[in-house]
């Protein structure tokens, strides 16, 4: 399953940015444009506003919990869509904690971060691996994606404060209207960069509800997306971070991506 960051995308597009065209936008909803620093960039307001709320509501929280739905899609030769779903629960601690659990259908992936060492495990095989990590969420973030050629889901939530970039790579940007997710009512936004699309579902309090990254790198489009339910990590106990390999794991030497061939992984 394929995960798209915003973050890793900004960072690796050009500087050179084409004129936009909002007339689609304007359809949709009327808004006030304004020129924000990034030069020949035109984006809404509102927009704006809201990402600096997103940025400011996530890095006020000391810790994060929240379970997720995620869906990825592979297309064919033939051009059609297969769409795959999954499952993830998260639990942070700002700067240097991390559990994540990935589950799908084939696979499923378990990452521990607890300020001193990173694992990955892959528990329905019974291997693991584990390397000495930089000290923060944010350089782990960035060591894994660079250096390991791994990319952590939705990292961006995490870290998004750290990444000014992601907003000056933004080419389009407005707000389409009031929608229901998970029957609930959140204010949906759209955006585009150079290498993707994104759109986004902000609840009252600008976390977010959903996301939807659509890979334009790819000519046939294909998109992953993210449904968020948010927990109080101050009302359930947070899990270990430290990882406890069983007596029947199998500890693996890392040498690049992970991979365990097979199904049921």
């Amino acid at each position: 399953m394929k995960h798209l960051s915003l973050f890793a995308r900004a960072i690796a597009a050009s500087t050179a940015l084409a004129f936009p065209s909002i007339g689609s936008a304007q359809e949709i909803v009327e808004i006030d444009v304004v020129e924000v620093e990034v030069e020949e960039v035109l984006i809404a307001a509102q927009a704006v506003e809201a990402l600096q709320k997103m940025g400011d509501a996530l890095a006020a929280k000391q810790s994060i919990a929240f379970d997720a739905s995620i869906t990825s899609e592979l297309v064919l030769d033939s051009g059609q869509k297969i769409q795959f779903g999954g499952a993830m629960q998260v639990s942070v601690v700002k700067p240097d904690k991390m559990r994540m659990v990935v589950t799908s259908a084939a696979k499923e992936r378990q990452y521990y971060f607890d300020g001193e060492q990173f694992a990955i495990v892959a528990p329905r095989k019974g291997y693991w691996t584990n390397f000495q990590a930089p000290p923060t969420l944010k350089e782990l973030f960035s060591t894994l994606l660079y250096d390991y050629d791994i990319e952590i889901p939705v990292a961006d939530i995490f870290i998004w404060q750290d990444h000014p970039e992601v907003l000056e790579r933004i080419q389009e940007g407005y707000v389409v209207r009031p929608d229901m997710v998970l029957g609930k009512t959140c204010m949906h936004y759209a955006f585009r960069q150079e290498l993707v699309d994104w759109q986004l579902w902000l609840n009252e309090d600008s976390l977010p509800c959903k996301l939807v990254i659509t890979d334009k790198e790819d000519d046939s489009l294909p998109q992953y997306s993210v449904i968020f339910r948010w927990n109080d990590p101050n009302k359930d106990p947070m899990p270990d971070f430290t990882y406890q390999p069983k007596e029947t794991d199998t500890r693996i030497t890392y040498g690049g991506t992970v991979t365990v061939q097979g199904g049921g992984e």
